[in-house]
Protein backbone atom coordinates (compact mmCIF):
# COMPACT_ATOMS: atom_id res chain seq x y z
CA UNK A 1 0.00 0.00 0.00
CA UNK A 2 1.17 3.28 -1.28
CA UNK A 3 0.09 6.50 0.50
CA UNK A 4 0.74 10.18 -1.13
CA UNK A 5 1.56 13.79 0.04
CA UNK A 6 1.06 15.83 -2.86
CA UNK A 7 1.54 20.00 -2.81
CA UNK A 8 -0.64 21.10 -5.47
CA UNK A 9 0.30 23.69 -8.24
CA UNK A 10 1.42 25.84 -5.95
CA UNK A 11 1.27 24.54 -2.18
CA UNK A 12 -2.02 22.65 -1.56
CA UNK A 13 -1.73 19.24 0.49
CA UNK A 14 -3.19 16.05 0.17
CA UNK A 15 -3.01 12.66 1.40
CA UNK A 16 -4.56 9.69 -0.46
CA UNK A 17 -3.72 6.03 0.35
CA UNK A 18 -4.15 2.78 -1.56
CA UNK A 19 -6.02 0.71 -1.92
CA UNK A 20 -9.36 1.79 -1.42
CA UNK A 21 -8.16 5.25 -2.53
CA UNK A 22 -8.92 6.77 0.52
CA UNK A 23 -8.57 10.85 0.56
CA UNK A 24 -8.55 13.14 3.36
CA UNK A 25 -9.30 16.56 3.45
CA UNK A 26 -6.80 18.84 1.84
CA UNK A 27 -4.12 20.94 4.21
CA UNK A 28 -2.03 23.54 3.87
CA UNK A 29 -1.91 27.07 1.40
CA UNK A 30 -2.45 28.36 -1.83
CA UNK A 31 -1.51 31.30 -3.48
CA UNK A 32 -5.63 32.06 -4.06
CA UNK A 33 -6.65 30.98 -0.01
CA UNK A 34 -8.51 33.55 0.95
CA UNK A 35 -6.40 33.19 4.52
CA UNK A 36 -2.88 33.49 2.16
CA UNK A 37 -0.84 36.34 2.62
CA UNK A 38 0.57 36.85 -1.13
CA UNK A 39 2.95 39.50 0.01
CA UNK A 40 4.31 37.52 2.59
CA UNK A 41 4.44 34.74 0.50
CA UNK A 42 6.53 36.68 -2.16
CA UNK A 43 8.70 37.94 0.80
CA UNK A 44 9.45 34.51 1.83
CA UNK A 45 10.49 33.27 -1.78
CA UNK A 46 12.78 36.42 -2.09
CA UNK A 47 14.43 35.14 0.95
CA UNK A 48 16.76 33.17 -1.16
CA UNK A 49 20.02 32.91 0.22
CA UNK A 50 20.90 29.38 1.84
CA UNK A 51 19.65 28.27 5.57
CA UNK A 52 20.50 25.14 7.56
CA UNK A 53 17.68 23.15 6.59
CA UNK A 54 17.09 21.84 10.15
CA UNK A 55 18.48 24.62 12.39
CA UNK A 56 20.47 24.20 15.58
CA UNK A 57 18.28 24.25 18.14
CA UNK A 58 14.72 23.51 16.61
CA UNK A 59 14.85 19.70 17.08
CA UNK A 60 13.28 18.91 20.34
CA UNK A 61 14.53 16.06 22.89
CA UNK A 62 11.58 13.70 21.67
CA UNK A 63 12.05 14.20 18.31
CA UNK A 64 16.33 14.24 18.50
CA UNK A 65 15.15 10.61 20.36
CA UNK A 66 13.11 9.02 17.86
CA UNK A 67 15.81 10.06 14.89
CA UNK A 68 18.25 8.06 16.90
CA UNK A 69 16.67 5.47 17.75
CA UNK A 70 15.22 5.03 14.65
CA UNK A 71 11.51 4.29 15.57
CA UNK A 72 10.00 8.05 15.44
CA UNK A 73 6.53 8.27 14.20
CA UNK A 74 7.10 5.63 11.97
CA UNK A 75 8.85 3.03 11.57
CA UNK A 76 7.83 2.01 8.25
CA UNK A 77 10.48 -0.41 6.33
CA UNK A 78 13.59 0.75 7.88
CA UNK A 79 15.74 3.08 10.02
CA UNK A 80 14.60 6.88 9.88
CA UNK A 81 17.98 8.20 11.26
CA UNK A 82 20.09 9.92 8.32
CA UNK A 83 23.85 10.64 9.39
CA UNK A 84 27.34 9.07 9.18
CA UNK A 85 29.03 7.39 11.46
CA UNK A 86 26.61 4.35 12.70
CA UNK A 87 23.08 3.33 12.43
CA UNK A 88 21.94 5.60 15.17
CA UNK A 89 24.20 8.37 13.97
CA UNK A 90 22.55 12.28 13.37
CA UNK A 91 24.24 13.72 10.96
CA UNK A 92 25.27 17.60 11.76
CA UNK A 93 22.22 19.95 12.05
CA UNK A 94 23.62 22.33 9.47
CA UNK A 95 25.19 20.04 7.11
CA UNK A 96 21.91 20.39 4.54
CA UNK A 97 21.53 23.96 3.67
CA UNK A 98 18.26 25.21 1.77
CA UNK A 99 16.62 27.84 0.59
CA UNK A 100 15.84 30.05 3.29
CA UNK A 101 12.29 30.89 2.83
CA UNK A 102 10.74 27.89 1.09
CA UNK A 103 12.59 26.08 4.46
CA UNK A 104 10.87 28.09 6.71
CA UNK A 105 7.43 27.21 4.94
CA UNK A 106 8.08 23.72 5.10
CA UNK A 107 9.46 23.81 8.93
CA UNK A 108 5.80 25.67 9.54
CA UNK A 109 3.94 23.03 7.59
CA UNK A 110 4.84 19.57 8.23
CA UNK A 111 3.17 20.00 12.03
CA UNK A 112 0.34 20.39 9.63
CA UNK A 113 0.95 16.99 7.67
CA UNK A 114 2.25 15.03 10.34
CA UNK A 115 -1.85 14.15 11.50
CA UNK A 116 -1.70 12.73 7.58
CA UNK A 117 1.54 11.25 7.31
CA UNK A 118 0.93 9.34 10.68
CA UNK A 119 -2.48 8.08 10.05
CA UNK A 120 -1.10 6.87 5.94
CA UNK A 121 0.93 4.70 8.46
CA UNK A 122 -2.02 3.54 10.66
CA UNK A 123 -4.25 2.68 7.58
CA UNK A 124 -1.30 -0.01 6.51
CA UNK A 125 0.53 2.51 3.92
CA UNK A 126 4.19 1.19 3.93
CA UNK A 127 5.39 3.91 1.80
CA UNK A 128 4.67 7.46 1.76
CA UNK A 129 5.11 9.54 -1.42
CA UNK A 130 5.39 13.69 -1.41
CA UNK A 131 5.03 15.21 -4.52
CA UNK A 132 4.10 18.31 -5.82
CA UNK A 133 4.33 21.02 -9.24
CA UNK A 134 6.76 23.82 -9.25
CA UNK A 135 7.12 25.79 -5.54
CA UNK A 136 4.48 22.63 -4.57
CA UNK A 137 7.03 20.37 -5.28
CA UNK A 138 10.28 22.85 -3.59
CA UNK A 139 8.15 22.54 -0.56
CA UNK A 140 7.41 18.62 -0.44
CA UNK A 141 10.94 18.01 -1.09
CA UNK A 142 12.11 19.96 1.94
CA UNK A 143 9.49 18.09 3.93
CA UNK A 144 10.68 14.84 2.53
CA UNK A 145 13.87 15.58 3.93
CA UNK A 146 13.23 16.64 7.27
CA UNK A 147 10.65 14.33 7.72
CA UNK A 148 13.59 11.61 7.61
CA UNK A 149 15.83 14.12 9.38
CA UNK A 150 13.38 14.17 12.22
CA UNK A 151 12.81 10.30 12.22
CA UNK A 152 8.93 10.57 10.89
CA UNK A 153 9.62 8.49 7.71
CA UNK A 154 12.54 6.60 6.75
CA UNK A 155 14.41 6.79 3.41
CA UNK A 156 12.99 3.35 2.66
CA UNK A 157 9.21 3.95 3.40
CA UNK A 158 9.14 7.90 1.49
CA UNK A 159 10.14 9.41 -1.58
CA UNK A 160 10.04 12.62 -3.34
CA UNK A 161 8.76 13.79 -6.90
CA UNK A 162 8.97 17.27 -8.15
CA UNK A 163 7.45 18.65 -11.34
CA UNK A 164 9.13 21.70 -13.10
CA UNK A 165 9.99 22.54 -9.76
CA UNK A 166 12.94 25.06 -8.87
CA UNK A 167 15.86 23.74 -6.67
CA UNK A 168 15.87 24.64 -2.77
CA UNK A 169 18.16 21.98 -1.41
CA UNK A 170 22.17 21.65 -1.11
CA UNK A 171 24.96 20.02 0.35
CA UNK A 172 26.95 23.42 2.63
CA UNK A 173 30.23 22.12 1.10
CA UNK A 174 28.56 21.07 -2.33
CA UNK A 175 29.80 18.31 -3.67
CA UNK A 176 26.77 17.61 -6.31
CA UNK A 177 22.89 16.11 -4.91
CA UNK A 178 24.61 12.72 -4.43
CA UNK A 179 26.13 14.16 -1.38
CA UNK A 180 22.64 15.42 0.17
CA UNK A 181 21.42 11.57 -0.64
CA UNK A 182 24.03 10.30 1.45
CA UNK A 183 23.06 12.35 4.20
CA UNK A 184 19.43 11.30 3.83
CA UNK A 185 20.63 7.38 3.58
CA UNK A 186 18.26 7.51 0.15
CA UNK A 187 19.05 6.10 -3.05
CA UNK A 188 18.67 8.31 -6.32
CA UNK A 189 15.41 6.69 -7.29
CA UNK A 190 13.98 7.77 -3.98
CA UNK A 191 14.02 11.40 -5.35
CA UNK A 192 12.37 12.33 -8.69
CA UNK A 193 12.79 15.71 -10.80
CA UNK A 194 10.77 15.81 -14.03
CA UNK A 195 11.91 18.60 -15.95
CA UNK A 196 10.16 19.79 -18.87
CA UNK A 197 13.08 20.33 -22.02
CA UNK A 198 12.58 24.07 -22.31
CA UNK A 199 10.97 24.65 -18.50
CA UNK A 200 13.37 27.97 -17.18
CA UNK A 201 12.01 27.72 -13.48
CA UNK A 202 13.79 24.03 -12.63
CA UNK A 203 17.03 25.68 -13.80
CA UNK A 204 16.98 28.83 -11.15
CA UNK A 205 19.51 28.56 -8.46
CA UNK A 206 21.86 26.24 -10.60
CA UNK A 207 24.94 26.65 -11.89
CA UNK A 208 22.69 26.21 -15.45
CA UNK A 209 20.69 29.05 -14.63
CA UNK A 210 20.79 31.50 -17.83
CA UNK A 211 20.94 34.53 -16.08
CA UNK A 212 23.89 33.56 -13.93
CA UNK A 213 25.20 32.20 -17.29
CA UNK A 214 24.47 36.18 -18.44
CA UNK A 215 25.72 37.61 -15.39
CA UNK A 216 29.38 35.76 -16.03
CA UNK A 217 29.34 36.50 -19.27
CA UNK A 218 28.55 40.24 -18.89
CA UNK A 219 30.77 40.67 -16.23
CA UNK A 220 34.54 39.61 -16.74
CA UNK A 221 34.98 39.98 -13.17
CA UNK A 222 32.80 37.99 -11.37
CA UNK A 223 34.16 34.91 -12.78
CA UNK A 224 37.70 35.93 -10.40
CA UNK A 225 35.69 36.88 -7.52
CA UNK A 226 33.79 33.06 -7.99
CA UNK A 227 36.96 31.60 -8.16
CA UNK A 228 38.25 33.70 -5.42
CA UNK A 229 35.57 32.95 -2.94
CA UNK A 230 35.64 29.36 -4.04
CA UNK A 231 39.57 28.98 -2.79
CA UNK A 232 38.48 30.55 0.12
CA UNK A 233 35.40 28.70 1.14
CA UNK A 234 35.71 25.57 -1.16
CA UNK A 235 34.57 24.92 -4.56
CA UNK A 236 31.22 23.95 -3.10
CA UNK A 237 30.41 27.04 -1.41
CA UNK A 238 27.14 28.58 -2.42
CA UNK A 239 27.74 31.65 -5.20
CA UNK A 240 31.31 29.71 -6.54
CA UNK A 241 32.95 28.67 -9.72
CA UNK A 242 31.85 25.35 -8.56
CA UNK A 243 27.73 26.48 -7.48
CA UNK A 244 25.82 29.13 -8.01
CA UNK A 245 23.20 28.65 -4.66
CA UNK A 246 21.05 24.75 -5.23
CA UNK A 247 21.54 21.38 -6.74
CA UNK A 248 19.61 19.15 -8.70
CA UNK A 249 19.03 16.62 -5.67
CA UNK A 250 17.97 12.85 -7.39
CA UNK A 251 17.55 11.30 -10.19
CA UNK A 252 16.09 14.19 -13.38
CA UNK A 253 14.21 13.03 -16.12
CA UNK A 254 13.96 15.38 -18.91
CA UNK A 255 10.72 15.25 -20.57
CA UNK A 256 11.41 16.14 -24.52
CA UNK A 257 9.72 15.72 -27.55
CA UNK A 258 11.16 13.12 -30.14
CA UNK A 259 11.93 13.71 -33.93
CA UNK A 260 9.35 11.27 -34.87
CA UNK A 261 6.88 12.86 -32.94
CA UNK A 262 5.29 12.12 -29.40
CA UNK A 263 7.24 12.78 -25.96
CA UNK A 264 9.77 10.76 -24.15
CA UNK A 265 11.29 10.33 -21.05
CA UNK A 266 14.91 11.28 -21.03
CA UNK A 267 17.03 10.15 -18.14
CA UNK A 268 20.09 12.11 -17.21
CA UNK A 269 22.80 11.38 -14.96
CA UNK A 270 23.98 13.69 -12.47
CA UNK A 271 27.39 14.79 -14.34
CA UNK A 272 25.77 15.61 -17.47
CA UNK A 273 22.44 17.13 -15.53
CA UNK A 274 24.28 20.86 -15.51
CA UNK A 275 25.29 20.84 -19.17
CA UNK A 276 21.73 19.42 -20.56
CA UNK A 277 19.90 22.28 -18.27
CA UNK A 278 21.90 25.26 -19.83
CA UNK A 279 19.80 27.45 -21.95
CA UNK A 280 20.40 30.45 -23.91
CA UNK A 281 19.26 33.52 -22.36
CA UNK A 282 20.09 35.49 -25.54
CA UNK A 283 17.27 33.22 -26.95
CA UNK A 284 14.88 35.84 -25.03
CA UNK A 285 15.85 38.35 -27.38
CA UNK A 286 16.05 37.03 -30.79
CA UNK A 287 12.70 34.98 -30.16
CA UNK A 288 10.82 36.47 -27.89
CA UNK A 289 7.51 34.16 -28.58
CA UNK A 290 8.83 31.27 -28.17
CA UNK A 291 10.60 32.22 -24.92
CA UNK A 292 7.46 33.06 -23.74
CA UNK A 293 5.90 29.78 -24.83
CA UNK A 294 8.49 28.35 -22.50
CA UNK A 295 7.38 30.24 -19.66
CA UNK A 296 3.58 29.08 -20.65
CA UNK A 297 4.94 25.49 -20.77
CA UNK A 298 5.74 25.57 -16.99
CA UNK A 299 2.00 25.40 -15.99
CA UNK A 300 1.29 22.03 -14.23
CA UNK A 301 -1.55 21.53 -16.94
CA UNK A 302 1.61 21.05 -19.79
CA UNK A 303 3.15 18.18 -17.39
CA UNK A 304 0.36 16.76 -16.84
CA UNK A 305 -0.12 16.49 -20.94
CA UNK A 306 3.47 15.46 -22.00
CA UNK A 307 3.72 13.10 -18.60
CA UNK A 308 0.26 11.77 -20.31
CA UNK A 309 1.56 11.91 -23.59
CA UNK A 310 5.06 10.04 -23.03
CA UNK A 311 3.42 7.53 -20.91
CA UNK A 312 0.91 6.59 -23.63
CA UNK A 313 3.70 6.03 -26.09
CA UNK A 314 5.72 3.91 -23.39
CA UNK A 315 2.24 1.70 -23.79
CA UNK A 316 1.96 1.61 -27.25
CA UNK A 317 6.08 0.35 -27.53
CA UNK A 318 5.16 -1.99 -24.87
CA UNK A 319 2.74 -3.78 -26.79
CA UNK A 320 4.19 -3.90 -29.89
CA UNK A 321 6.93 -5.72 -28.06
CA UNK A 322 5.28 -7.92 -26.29
CA UNK A 323 3.21 -8.65 -30.11
CA UNK A 324 6.68 -9.07 -31.57
CA UNK A 325 7.82 -11.14 -29.22
CA UNK A 326 4.80 -13.47 -29.22
CA UNK A 327 4.89 -13.69 -33.19
CA UNK A 328 7.53 -16.27 -33.15
CA UNK A 329 6.32 -18.53 -30.81
CA UNK A 330 2.59 -18.74 -31.70
CA UNK A 331 4.23 -19.75 -35.13
CA UNK A 332 6.27 -22.50 -33.55
CA UNK A 333 5.69 -25.58 -35.16
CA UNK A 334 4.35 -24.38 -38.56
CA UNK A 335 5.86 -25.53 -41.70
CA UNK A 336 8.18 -22.46 -43.56
CA UNK A 337 5.65 -22.89 -46.28
CA UNK A 338 3.02 -21.80 -44.90
CA UNK A 339 2.12 -18.10 -45.11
Amino acid sequence: MTAMVRTGRVTGFLVMARPGLAITPPAGRRWGAHDSNTVSLSASLANFWPTPLVPTGSMTAGTASASASGSGADTGGGSANSGGGGPGAMPPLGELVAHSGVAAMARELLPTLLPHIRGAADAGAEHVVFAGHSLGGSLAKLIWALSILQGHRSPEASSCHSFGSPPVLAHASGGGGARVLRVLRAPPAACLNWVLEHDPVPRAMLTADPYFAAARAALPGLSALLSLRGALLGEGAALSSGRFLYETVGELLLLRWASKGGCEVVPVSEADAESLLKMALDEATTAPVRTLQYWLDHHHASYHHDLETAALAACRREARSGRSEAAPQAGAGVPSHVP
